[in-house]
This record gives structure tokens, sequence and C-alpha cells, in this order.
């Protein structure tokens, strides 16, 4: 996101959108889904601060990903490993690069 300029689609509607511009984050509640943000106010971050808001996140979801696996072992074995990989890829490896 930092890095290429596209905001995340969180998957449902209303679809927030992330807006970054020089040394600021922008996130919108609405216009992840092409519509033009309407006239709320922003929330806005420090760029700094949203790479390591985002890079926390991550860790905690690498945290997570242990109790996640035992737990779909104990109750879907066959779709764990499939599953396990999806979340690491969707959620986990998503990463801002450096310096960013």
């Amino acid at each position: 996101m930092l890095t290429d300029g596209e905001s995340p689609w969180t998957g449902h509607d209303p679809a927030p959108l992330v807006e970054p511009d020089k040394d600021v984050v922008r996130i919108w509640s609405d216009g992840g889904m092409g519509e033009a943000p309407h006239h709320e106010v922003p929330i806005i971050f420090p760029r700094s601060a949203f790479a390591l808001a985002v890079e926390t996140v991550g860790e905690d979801l690498r945290e997570f990903l242990q109790p996640l696996r035992a737990w779909l072992d104990a109750r879907v074995s066959h779709a764990s490993a499939e599953f396990i990989s999806k979340f690491d890829t969707r959620f986990v490896r998503v990463r801002p690069a450096d310096g960013d």
C-alpha cells in the first residue's frame, strides 16, 4: 500500500479508502470501491506511524498463526494447511517495504 499507492480492499461495502500522500496517510470510512469519499473527515497518520502500525499488526498476526493452526488441526485437519497458507499469504506477508 505504501509502495504502490493502492488502497487495500477490505472485502466489503462500505470499503475504507487508504490514501498515502507525501508524509501522511489518510483513512476515509468509504471510497475504497472507486467512489469518491463522502464529506467525512479522514483519520490522518504520519506515514512513519502508519508503517509502524502495519508492521505491528503483521507481528501480531504472525504470532497468531500457531494457535490458529492448532485450532484448525483439532477441528478441520483436512483443510488446516491450505487455510493457514492462504491466511499467511493474504494477511501476514503483507508488509510495508523498508523505508516506508
